[in-house]
């Protein structure tokens, strides 16, 4: 997922002040705690990169934990509709998975271009930040990673219906190649680098699916 500030407005009504300065909060929290961390950024930090003022906060969120949740849910949002359309297209589950480490890429080469470091995944970081204090957005970030397991399941059933791999736990197997691509992006942010979510990570997803080294069989009737 490559997000960007959101600027769409509607050809047949103007944008209104309020929702224009949620917008911008929104922003602001998504680009300031994914570059540095949950506790790091003040209420005040979030005002002053979006350009509104405390009071227009807190009129909208009663905390900077309710805007961090809305960030995060609007964050994956962004992420749904570009997978959706994706999915959209009937395409071979290589092609698929290929594509997923498409946009995990791209998106940590948007984080390198913006802010000179690249920052992993903000659904993990949130997660782990905030784990033994705030249950609320702990699990919200859990929801999250559970949807996009169902992505990469999508792609496991494609391969098991087209005789690529057994139909066997594919579940589970999905939850092993999300647990991968989080420890990946992690590596990549501490190591400052886009390899490990780079070939190095659709070559091990490849491996750990099994699609990878799948020999052809007789695709399973649907």
């Amino acid at each position: 997922m490559t997000r960007k500030p959101n600027t769409k407005t509607s050809k047949t009504a103007p944008v209104r002040a309020g929702t224009n300065t949620k917008r911008k909060l929104i922003d602001a929290a998504h680009t300031l705690i994914w570059a540095n961390s949950y506790t790091q950024v003040s209420v005040d930090d979030i005002c002053r990169e979006a350009g509104v003022r405390k009071g227009s906060f807190y009129h909208f969120f009663p905390s900077k934990s309710d805007l961090a949740a809305a960030a995060l849910e609007d964050c994956w949002h962004e992420c749904k509709d570009e997978l959706d359309a994706f999915f959209a297209v009937k395409r071979d589950a290589k092609t698929q998975l290929k594509e997923i480490c498409r946009l995990i890429l791209d998106e940590q080469k948007e984080s390198l271009a913006s802010n000179g470091f690249v920052c992993g995944c903000p659904y993990a970081l949130v997660a782990a930040e905030v784990a033994a204090g705030n249950t609320e957005l702990h699990t919200r970030a859990e929801k999250m990673s559970e949807l996009y397991c169902a992505y990469l399941e999508r792609v496991l059933k494609n391969a098991a219906q087209n005789g690529l791999i057994e139909p066997k736990n594919l579940k589970r197997h999905a939850r092993e190649m999300h647990t991968y691509i989080k420890g990946a992006m992690l590596f990549a942010r501490l190591t400052n680098s886009l390899k490990p979510v780079g070939h190095e990570l659709e070559l091990a997803l490849l491996r750990l699916s099994g699609i990878g080294t799948a020999k052809a069989r007789t695709p399973r009737k649907r």
